[in-house]
């Protein structure tokens, strides 16, 4: 069983710059980025694959990053075709608006499994969070399916 949520949120970073920034954008500066497994589900699993399982999740991995000026706002199309990472998407709507973010989109990738992503978040100047949940379909997982969720949360610590 392979599954990359964390890699693909690592992909979903929100920057954006500017003086007055809008309800897309977070301001320049020294942030910390936090980002972690938070909840795997997988039905029928054996006691044995449940531990594995329950050992991908955990506490947040945090890392500090410099956003500058001009690194452009949060684009919720950048967003759809981050998750997607080259697949066969389908985009549902991705939005933001007054602060608030959210979209959907279902994959079909090369080996038949599919996976349908649903993200919802909140941005604002000095911090952001977003929770994207993942049902991905596999026949070769128990019961064919697995739930995964997993956080991101930004928080503006000063200037770089």
């Amino acid at each position: 069983m392979k599954i990359r949520p964390i890699h693909l949120c690592a992909l979903v970073l929100l920057s954006g710059c500017s003086e007055a920034p809008a309800d897309e954008e977070i301001l320049p500066g020294m942030w910390k980025i936090s980002l972690g497994m938070t909840a795997i589900e997988v039905p029928d699993a054996t006691p044995e694959q449940a531990e594995l399982i329950g050992s991908l999740v955990g506490d947040l991995s945090s890392h500090e990053q410099c956003i500058g000026e001009g690194e452009g706002k949060f684009d919720p199309s950048e967003m759809a075709q981050a998750l997607a990472q080259g697949n066969d998407c389908e985009p549902s709507s991705f939005t933001v608006s007054e602060g608030e973010l959210s979209g959907s989109l279902m994959c079909t990738l090369p080996d038949t499994r599919t996976s349908e992503f649903a993200v919802r978040g909140q941005v604002q100047p000095e911090n952001f969070s977003m929770i994207v949940t993942m049902e991905m379909t596999q026949a070769s997982l128990p019961a064919g399916k697995a739930n995964v969720t997993v956080e991101m949360t930004g928080e503006r610590l000063g200037d770089c």
